[in-house]
């Protein structure tokens, strides 16, 4: 059974059951506001029977001072009245000819209806029956006519749940018809969120949402696979070469059998450096790192041992000066995105030049004095697998065009402004601010 149908079906008995309660309730009401009304009638009249001597039933008529009791003067010719003592019956007044066939509560006679009560006065037990035939009979219309409203009512509930359903399972269906539509082609769609602040549009929201991180997950993917596939083509032809040479003359030669190898092994290298570096830019670009607070003297003295290790023939001079004593960030991304700058420098300055990092206030600043960036190249360092001319290179060793990128998008994640101050022939200096948000002094 389709959703739609259920929600109708649950409409419809829940409209029916709210109708049928109101109508018996009314039913029940009335009925039980009548038979009191006249049950305190016969009461009434039974009482003003026995305060009342015979001869002063009639009194002038009128709406003045004694109306009530003249109401109930004419209202006690027209009830039964006995009195019961032991098993006797004495029956004082009789205009319906009932006689012995009094009972309590509705019962009828002769075709009319009555109702019969039992009071006590004066220590003795009387008898009084009123006529309420007319009164019966208006129960009884009000029955059919009940009858008749819950059959109206059963209909109208029928088409009002259908009339909802339709009209709450509209925006759903709609739902279906764009997801239907969706793949991995076309996952640029969206919903039109419009309308109140409703339960309709926060799901349009968050499915517009859910769409946005499956479309950039599947770019992500897919600028993986052709990132991978266009930076591994050339390290695998390179080992391709060298394995037909090893296997063509190679074997034989001593020497070039060792120059291969260690071109092989060089070449594979690369390949896994390249590799980690695409892993790292993917994870960045599809999960948040986790973040924490953690000692800036702490981390720097680790930097500096980390760096030392790495680089043990450059000379790396650190300067702090005034610098934030916590910063909230991951250490190792951090790490990471230091590293990335240090051995641009590394790379494009000569051996005996030093490399300095300077830490002041909010800011980590990364200079060389290598053969820095040509006019208008500035704006292109941070893109994907842009490479600057090989012949700036001053160490021989390879650039992929991914560590930058690497870096700019750890400096975007922790709200990190990159600024870049490079003039050729003189150095560059990288100037990272942190946000005052994810810093302490």
């Amino acid at each position: 059974m389709k959703i739609s149908t259920k929600t109708g079906l649950i409409n419809s008995v829940a409209f029916l059951c709210i109708s049928l309660f109101a109508v018996l309730f009314f039913q029940i009401s009335t009925k039980n506001i009548i038979i009191n009304s006249q049950t305190e009638d016969i009461q009434k009249s039974i009482e003003h029977l026995l305060s009342h001597e015979q001869q002063s039933f009639r009194q002038p008529g009128g709406r003045g001072r004694n109306y009530m009791e003249n109401r109930y003067v004419y209202l006690s010719e027209q009830i039964y009245f006995a009195e019961r003592s032991d098993n006797t019956l004495n029956i004082i007044q009789d205009p319906f000819g009932l006689e012995d066939g009094f009972q309590p509560g509705i019962f009828t006679s002769g075709g009319l209806y009555f109702l019969g009560i039992e009071m006590t006065f004066n220590g003795k037990t009387y008898l009084g029956a009123g006529d309420i035939t007319s009164e019966y009979s208006a129960i009884e219309r009000f029955r059919t006519i009940s009858f008749l409203l819950i059959a109206i009512f059963i209909i109208i509930s029928v088409l009002l749940g259908i009339f909802t359903t339709r009209l709450s399972i509209k925006p759903w269906k709609r739902f279906l018809k764009i997801i239907g539509n969706i793949n991995t082609s076309q996952l640029g769609k969206r919903f039109t969120v419009e309308g109140s602040e409703d339960e309709i549009k926060e799901m349009e929201t968050s499915l517009n949402q859910m769409l946005e991180r499956l479309e950039r997950g599947f770019e992500n993917q897919r600028r993986f696979s052709s990132d991978a596939a266009h930076e591994l083509r050339t390290p695998v032809t390179s080992i391709k070469g060298y394995a037909q040479i090893l296997k063509s003359w190679g074997l034989s030669d001593k020497t070039v059998t060792e120059e291969s190898v260690d071109a092989i092994l060089e070449t594979t290298q690369e390949m896994q450096d390249m590799i980690e570096k695409l892993l790292t830019l993917s994870r960045l670009e599809t999960q948040k790192p986790e973040t924490e607070i953690f000692s800036t003297d702490e981390w720097i003295s680790r930097l500096k041992k980390s760096l030392a290790r790495k680089y043990p023939s450059r000379k790396i001079v650190f300067k702090v000066e005034n610098f934030v004593r916590q910063i909230q960030a991951s250490p190792t991304y951090l790490d990471i995105l230091v590293g990335v700058f240090v051995d641009n420098a590394h790379k494009f300055s000569e051996k005996e030049k030093e490399i300095i990092l300077h830490f002041k206030k909010n800011q980590i600043i990364i200079q060389d004095f290598g053969a820095g960036i040509k006019s208008g190249e500035s704006e292109h360092i941070f893109e994907r697998f842009y490479k600057t001319d090989p012949s700036r290179t001053r160490n021989q060793q390879s650039s992929h065009g991914i560590g930058l990128s690497i870096a700019k998008e750890i400096a975007q994640i922790y709200g990190i402004h990159i600024d870049v101050d490079s003039k050729e022939q003189v150095g560059t200096k990288i100037i990272l601010t942190f946000d005052t948000k994810s810093s302490r002094l």
